[in-house]
């Protein structure tokens, strides 16, 4: 950190507290976000709110400014190139805080969130560079409630501790993280070429560094999912995709788990191209969908009985979309490195969009 929690005859300070929020056409979402974050109990004093938003032209502005009135802690930013990335980079460099913490817009941090991320940092040890939450997924309607489910269910996100994980633990990476102000200054700041993945590249970095990421559930976050079919298969699709390039820039940065979705979708291209060249193919092919139907059933079966939503029973249907559209997506990030050797040069598309 820039200034010590202790001072030099060992009194405890507060240090100060940036909370950085990319955002960008969040109307809908921008309102519950800082409404979690104005209820803090930490110290207003020791509190700003920074807000980068891309020009968003759906009213989150104007929600943000109405915020502001209110809040003298809470500032807007102007983020031109509208990448997530750069929204991070210039709330960063615009921060005065001892703490950085980032902050999705669509995501409720609880009223303790800021305390909490200062007290693991003072009680830590210095490597230890950031502390993230686990995440309670919500959706709203019927679809986005059987998606947040979806994204909080192992069989549906593998071994992503922090969207399901309760016991506190180092892990590879953490969402909506708090960093000590000084690792910037290590590592450098999120990469711009990265339109997802960029806090994994991120976190990647500081663990290549010799710094550890605590994941503590006592923090409390709730993030809201995508609630409509088209914007989750959009999503996943996109996470898939980035997952490719990513890790062809940074090889490393990711688990086995992200490319599970993509040799899951390889496998039934091979198994159906053998059962189309020879009989014995067909067996491979339902042998495949059977496993898989089995462990959705199964997985839909227990979230169904844990929360006593016999809609939840749907999920049987929600979990192959999940898998073959990121599935599908690396897929396509695959054929984009072939032909636009990534290596040197990433695609130019951009978003805040997370």
């Amino acid at each position: 950190m820039t200034s010590k929690i202790h001072d030099d005859r060992g009194r405890r300070r507060l240090p100060a507290v940036s909370v950085v929020v990319p955002a960008y056409n969040e109307a809908t979402y921008i309102a519950r976000c800082l409404h979690g974050i104005a209820e803090q109990t930490y110290p207003k004093g020791r509190l700003e709110v920074l807000v980068v938003d891309g020009f968003s032209d759906d009213g989150t502005r104007d929600v943000v400014h109405r915020a502001a009135s209110a809040d003298p802690c809470i500032r807007l930013l102007d983020n031109p190139k509208r990448i997530a990335s750069e929204a991070v980079n210039i709330g960063v460099q615009s921060s005065s805080g001892d703490v950085v913490i980032i902050v999705g817009a669509h995501s409720v941090i609880s009223p303790h969130y800021v305390e909490k991320a200062v007290s693991h940092l003072d009680s830590t040890d210095p490597a230890v560079a950031g502390v993230g939450p686990t995440l309670e997924h919500l959706g709203d309607g019927w679809f986005g409630n059987l998606v947040a489910h979806a994204l909080s269910a192992p069989f549906g996100v593998g071994n992503s501790r922090f969207r399901f994980w309760q016991t506190a633990q180092f892990v590879d990476t953490i969402p909506y993280a708090a960093y000590r102000r000084t690792v910037f200054d290590t590592v450098g700041l999120w990469d711009t070429e990265l339109v997802r993945n960029q806090d994994i590249e991120f976190n990647h970095r500081l663990r290549s560094a010799g710094f550890r990421l605590l994941l503590a559930p006592d923090m409390g976050c709730k993030y809201y999912t995508r609630t409509t079919l088209g914007d989750f298969v959009r999503q996943n699709y996109g996470n898939g995709r980035w997952n490719v390039l990513t890790v062809a820039k940074r090889p490393g940065s990711l688990g086995a788990r992200h490319f599970v979705p993509l040799a899951f979708l390889l496998g039934l291209a091979a198994a159906l191209i053998a059962a189309l060249l020879v009989s014995e193919g067909w067996l491979l092919l339902l042998t495949i969908l059977l496993a898989y139907s089995t462990g959705a059933l199964a997985a839909a079966s227990i979230e169904t009985v844990r929360h006593r939503q016999p809609g939840l029973l749907l999920l049987v249907l929600v979990f192959p979309v999940l898998h073959l559209s990121y599935g599908f997506g690396s897929l396509a990030g695959l054929g984009q490195l072939t032909w636009s050797g990534i290596t040197r040069r990433l695609p130019s598309r951009v978003t805040t969009r997370q």
